[in-house]
């Protein structure tokens, strides 16, 4: 976990070294993004701490529907934030966008939700291109393995329950 000083509103970051990236499950052509990304994001406004994910679609995807997050299979329900960064305490995204022309949601985020996902055996995503066809974006734990060690980290120095 870093943690990283937004210098426009001085609220605190703590987020991966990297966002987590998930594969696409089919080759979608030459001109489109076969990777999403997704990574939590904590922002610490004078104490005022409040936990967020963070995921980037690639651009051919459809910009009007939300991405559809699941936990070993099971829909992590998270509370899409419609509003700006500015509404979150940010000036800039938490997490410099691999792909400069993906589409970034954001959502509130729940220990409860974090802990599925750092003990994952399968974090995937699935949304719609542009054709209206479901694209499925997942990444599996290492073999012989449950979860994923830098999302563990991450929940544990949050002090996550239930790890």
């Amino acid at each position: 976990m870093q943690d990283k000083l937004d210098p426009k509103t001085g609220s605190t970051v703590s987020v991966l070294p990297d966002p987590v990236t998930l594969l696409t499950s089919g080759y979608l052509g030459a001109r489109t993004g076969a990777f999403a990304y997704l990574g939590p994001f904590e922002v610490d406004e004078m104490g005022k701490r409040t936990l967020y994910l963070w995921v980037l679609v690639p651009k051919d995807v459809s910009a009007t529907v939300v991405p559809v997050i699941q936990c070993d299979g099971n829909l992590v329900d998270l509370p899409l934030q419609k509003g700006s960064l500015a509404d979150l305490g940010l000036a800039e995204p938490p997490y410099e966008p691999p792909d400069p022309w993906g589409k970034q949601w954001y959502f509130s985020l729940t220990d409860s939700a974090l802990g599925c996902l750092a003990r994952a055996k399968v974090m995937a995503l699935e949304i719609p291109d542009a054709k209206g066809e479901l694209l499925h974006f997942q990444v599996e734990s290492a073999k012989n393995t449950t979860g994923f060690p830098v999302m563990q980290a991450y929940a544990a120095r949050r002090g996550t329950k239930g790890l």
